[in-house]
């Protein structure tokens, strides 16, 4: 499994025991940085969530995107970086 942007931004990744992606997609530009408690994960031009609609349960639900030149991205996104830990448990690679 590996993660990828997607040409319209949107962050994603390879289904178990397949390599495919859309073509143009971006594998490269993560980088992940050593922290005290807790690791990060950022993109060459950021990581966004953007809300994609709203339900009475859950509130609104939110994609997250990495920032691509020239790619327009929904409205109302939040910039942030993402926490990362190591595991040395089981992992659930095919189940997500």
């Amino acid at each position: 499994m590996a993660v990828f942007v997607a040409p319209d931004g949107q962050l994603g990744y390879t289904q178990a025991h397949s390599g495919y992606a859309p073509e143009g997609s971006v594998f490269t530009g993560f980088t992940k940085t050593n922290g005290s408690q807790y690791d990060t994960l950022s993109f060459t031009g950021g990581l966004v969530a953007c809300p994609v609609g709203s339900t009475e349960e859950r509130g609104y639900p939110y994609q997250i995107y990495g920032q691509l030149p020239g790619v327009v991205l929904p409205t109302g996104c939040l910039g942030f970086t993402a926490a990362a830990v190591n595991s040395t448990g089981p992992t659930a690679w095919q189940y997500v």
